[in-house]
């Protein structure tokens, strides 16, 4: 036999030594598991109820927003709320509002509008 083809005959063996251990070694790891090593996974709980319709978020949006009002008159470039007009800044976009609408209010250093966003009028919480 030449030396080459021993060579290649030892690396074939080594392989097959190696993927034979391989699956040797894999197999008996995943047999020793038993049933003490169930006990050992964790208990999840439950989510907590959660109920939407509780949450007071009038505290979040009185500190987002400067001004929550309902407007009295939506002009094109200003709007009105218990007689003072407040007026759109430069490239302010007018949302789809009206009067009588619950809105928050962000203004610029100017006093201008610069966000307004239509609010869900609050309800009380529900009973029981």
């Amino acid at each position: 036999m030449s030396e080459h083809h021993i060579c290649s005959k030892l690396c074939y063996g080594l392989i097959m030594l190696t993927l034979l251990m391989i699956f040797f070694v894999g197999n008996v790891a995943a047999g020793e598991k038993d049933a003490s090593s169930v006990d050992s996974i964790i208990k999840i709980n439950p989510v907590p109820k959660f109920d939407s319709d509780n949450i007071d978020y009038t505290n979040i949006a009185e500190s987002y927003f400067d001004i929550i009002v309902t407007l009295d008159f939506v002009g094109d470039k200003w709007l009105v709320y218990s007689d003072h007009t407040i007026y759109f800044a430069p490239g302010f976009r007018k949302p789809n509002i009206s009067t009588g609408t619950l809105v928050g209010i962000r203004l610029n250093k100017k006093g201008e509008v610069v966000e307004c966003r239509r609010l869900k009028t609050p309800r009380p919480p529900r009973k029981g």
